[in-house]
C-alpha cells in the first residue's frame, strides 16, 4: 500500500493527495491560533514535499538523490515562504465567495481544491503515459 501512495501514477496516490489538499482548504487560517498556524503551515509544506518527492520519483524523470532531495525542501521552503500571500488570497477568495452569496465558501474553495488537485494529478499521470508509450515506439 505503501508502494502505491508513493507512486504519483497510482490512483491511490491522486485519491490521497486530492483528499489531504481538500481536507486542508477547509480549514481557515485567520481562525487559528499562532502555534495552530505554524502547524498548519507546516503540514501544507509537507505534503507538498511529498507531491514533489513521488513526482519525482517517476520512471520518466531521472534526478540524482541528492537533486531531488534539494528540490523537495526548496518546494517546502517556497510553501513556508510564501505562506502568508497564500494565505491573504485564500481570505480574498473566501470574502469574495462569501460576498457573492456562497452559504459556505470554504466547501467551494475546498471543492475547486479537489478539482485543480485531481486534474493536475491526472494530467501529469496521463502526461507520462504518453511519454512511455512514445518511448517504446522509438
Amino acid at each position: 500500500m505503501l508502494a502505491q501512495l508513493n507512486d504519483v501514477n497510482s490512483v491511490a496516490n491522486g485519491l490521497v493527495s486530492t483528499a489531504l489538499t481538500a481536507g486542508l482548504t477547509l480549514i481557515d487560517p485567520r481562525r487559528l491560533t499562532v502555534g495552530r498556524r505554524a502547524a498548519y503551515r507546516g503540514v501544507v509544506a509537507v505534503l507538498t514535499a511529498w507531491v514533489t518527492w513521488t513526482a519525482l520519483r517517476s520512471d520518466e524523470v531521472t534526478v540524482p538523490p541528492a537533486a531531488r532531495a534539494g528540490i523537495v525542501t526548496g518546494a517546502a521552503g517556497a510553501v513556508l515562504g510564501f505562506a502568508e500571500l497564500g494565505e491573504a488570497l485564500d481570505a480574498r477568495l473566501h470574502d469574495g465567495l462569501a460576498r457573492a452569496g456562497a452559504a459556505r465558501p470554504r466547501l467551494w474553495l475546498a471543492a475547486a481544491a479537489a478539482v485543480l488537485s485531481l486534474v493536475s494529478w491526472w494530467g501529469g499521470r496521463t502526461a507520462d503515459r504518453k511519454r512511455a508509450g512514445g518511448l517504446e515506439e522509438l
